[in-house]
């Protein structure tokens, strides 16, 4: 999902129906570049609490220990290092990771980085709908305009499709019935 199609939800979310979407409007609207902020920072919220992204990356590890920067992708919990298919201990400080090993997989989750230009790809959970992205942002727009009402209205919508996204598919059996 782009920012684009998020932004075209939110806006019909919001009932905001006197904008055309182009990047020059985002820069220049501050209205536009508040929603983009609040898109930000749902898809923010949402990796840290409810939808992880998860990565794995192979990393060298010099005098036992890998710098976060090593990594492609801002750490937000490193879980778990993997030499040769067996999980190791490591220690997490704050200039990196720290393992006795030459060379691991780091296994870790990540906080997505900021998307500004409509073409940006939205970084989210596989499967987790664009409109849920929507609601979250149109929830903590409503926020920093002091909307309380409306941020408990979107921020309950959003709870719902979370519900459904975090509920796994179960197979349905109906009981036999015996009719008298």
């Amino acid at each position: 999902m782009t920012l684009k199609e998020i932004m075209t939800d939110v806006l019909a979310l919001l009932d905001i129906r006197d904008i055309t979407l182009t990047d020059d409007a985002v820069a220049g609207d501050r209205r536009l570049s508040t929603i983009v902020d609040c898109v930000n920072f749902a898809l923010e919220e949402i990796a840290s609490s409810c939808a992880p992204l998860i990565a794995c990356e192979t990393v060298s590890f010099r005098g036992g220990a890998a710098p976060y920067s090593d990594l492609r992708e801002t750490v937000y919990k490193v879980m778990s290092v993997v030499v040769d298919g067996e999980s190791i201990d490591f220690v997490k400080d704050v200039s990196g990771i720290k393992a006795n090993a030459d060379k691991a997989q780091v296994y870790y989750r990540y906080l997505p980085r900021r998307i500004g230009k409509l073409s940006d790809r939205a970084p989210v959970a596989t499967g987790l709908p664009r409109i849920a992205v929507a609601y979250a942002a149109c929830a903590e727009y409503a926020l920093v305009r002091g909307e309380f009402e409306q941020r408990v209205a979107f921020e309950d919508k959003f709870n719902d499709y979370m519900k459904e996204f975090e509920r796994p598919a179960k197979r349905v059996i109906i009981k036999k019935r015996v009719w008298r």
